[in-house]
């Protein structure tokens, strides 16, 4: 995907950045204090500034990874519309959590944090939507009885008919196939 970035005319290959990053950037915000209009105008302006330093080739791959840089972007923007924020005249309880927000967007360590378990999350959700095309719903029920609902194998077996044998393997698929979807994804991110 990124390869095919480097064309500014290629619209697919920016959408599909779009789809990708664009969630993940709007929940960032949200968890960092945002409402949801604030975030996905974050995310827009985010999603400007990569593009407009992507096409001037600032993005460096030796020196780190996209989503790595995706923070460092987003982060900025965060920090921006709160600085723009705390200059509002408001009360002093709302001055009090733009500078509690403030202060958790200039803590590199806490917002790493954040950035990296807001990452987890939605490389589980694109596992899971990619999962949801491609098995079918009694596999993906089994397979969320197993892990969601925390059954064991023979309880699962038992409910769906089946052998301790074939909800393994179930199971295993799912979990093979969701493992390869990260390694793509990570590679990519």
């Amino acid at each position: 995907m990124l390869e095919a970035l480097v064309d500014p005319t290629d619209r697919r290959a920016w959408e599909r950045f779009d789809r990708r990053y664009r969630p993940l950037i709007v929940e960032f915000a949200i968890r960092l204090g945002l409402d949801r209009g604030r975030a996905e105008e974050i995310a827009q302006r985010s999603a400007v500034a990569f593009f407009d330093s992507y096409r001037r080739g600032q993005y460096d791959r030796s020196k780190g990874r996209l989503k790595s840089w995706l923070l460092g972007i987003a982060r900025h923007e965060i920090q921006d519309d709160y600085a723009e924020r705390s200059r509002r005249p408001v009360t002093p309880g709302q001055r009090s959590d733009v500078q509690d927000h403030f202060d958790l967007v200039d803590d590199a360590h806490r917002l790493s944090a954040l950035w990296d378990r807001q990452w987890e999350e939605h490389v589980l959700t694109i596992c899971l939507q990619r999962a949801a095309r491609r098995f079918s719903e009694r596999d993906l029920r089994i397979f969320k009885m197993l892990t969601a609902e925390g059954m064991s194998v023979s309880q699962v077996a038992g409910r769906m008919s089946l052998t301790d044998s074939n909800v393994a393997t179930i199971k295993h698929r799912i979990l093979a196939y969701m493992r390869d979807v990260r390694a793509k994804i990570e590679r990519m991110g």
